[in-house]
């Protein structure tokens, strides 16, 4: 069907398998994610970008940024803008085997996403395609049900002075005014300046 080039920003160096409904965008924005885990969200790790081929079996779905990791959310979404849902209480249903099978313990989103996967899969789409709202602004993502239909091209290390140089891009944005840089991303090293 349709093949798709895109990035995926993570703090996880050799991923091999994606999982249910990872998210997709531009280079930009997958540098952007990986600001955000690393200055706001203070986590930690080593910050890679992996070049993905998308090959879809079906289409994407267009939704807005449902600014959600909860499935339940993207739901409610859908369910208020009256797609998919064959009646009203379809999407109820769906809801209801969702909290029965998985609950609404945060450790179980993947297991509700791979559920979700399937019921996505039924209606004919791949997973979803969004105009981004929060990284690379304007720019579209992809949200991928299946992660079979995803294939690493190459993954590579962010250098320092890379996450600087999209940090000063970014840092009059609100979302970045309490960032809290890194030591070695806010001074980057000769050493990754010259890499």
């Amino acid at each position: 069907m349709n093949k798709i080039q895109a990035f995926h920003g993570s703090l996880t160096p050799n991923i091999n398998c994606f999982y249910h409904f990872a998210h997709f965008g531009t280079y930009k924005s997958a540098l952007e994610v990986l600001l955000g885990k690393l200055t706001l969200d203070h986590e930690n790790g080593d910050p890679t970008i992996y070049k993905v081929r998308i090959e879809l079996t079906s289409p994407l779905l267009d939704v807005n940024d449902f600014h959600s990791p909860e499935p339940l959310v993207w739901i409610n979404q859908l369910e208020k803008e009256k797609r998919l849902f064959l009646d009203a209480n379809e999407a109820l249903i769906l809801k209801k085997n969702l909290v029965n099978k998985f609950g609404y313990d945060p450790a179980n989103r993947a297991l509700r996403w791979k559920w979700m996967s399937t019921w996505l899969m039924s209606k004919g789409f791949s997973g979803f395609k969004y105009e981004n709202t929060h990284e690379d602004v304007g720019s579209f993502s992809y949200s991928i049900a299946n992660p079979s239909c995803i294939f690493i091209e190459s993954q590579n290390k962010v250098q320092a002075i890379d996450l600087h140089n999209a940090f000063q891009s970014v840092r009059l944005d609100s979302k970045y005014q309490h960032a809290i840089l890194p030591t070695w991303i806010s001074t980057p090293s000769i050493d990754s300046q010259a890499k």
